[in-house]
């Protein structure tokens, strides 16, 4: 089986790609806005059908337009990940 290009690769939406959108954008919507994600989350989680909050959260997580405010907003990241200082003199 081989792996098609990226030119030949088929491009059309599907409906898991829009979902995975829709949650992006709802959840990136919340953080803006100051809304507290983990009150909200079931309500999404529910309305998207999951039997679980992990499944919302994992279309989240893996998507690359999430990084970006997930940064701004995540108060821990600078704690757990923080900046090298460089030691050249």
């Amino acid at each position: 089986m081989t792996t098609p290009s990226a030119a030949s690769a088929d491009r059309r939406p599907t409906v898991q790609s829009l979902r995975h959108t829709f949650v992006v954008n709802r959840v990136n919507g919340w953080m803006d806005a100051g809304m507290d994600i983990d009150a909200m989350m079931p309500y999404l989680s529910r309305y998207l059908g999951h039997a679980s909050i992990a499944e919302t959260q994992y279309y989240y997580h893996t998507i690359a337009q999430a990084f970006p405010i997930v940064r701004r907003y995540d108060a821990a990241s600078s704690d757990i990940i923080p900046e090298v200082a460089t030691h050249e003199e």
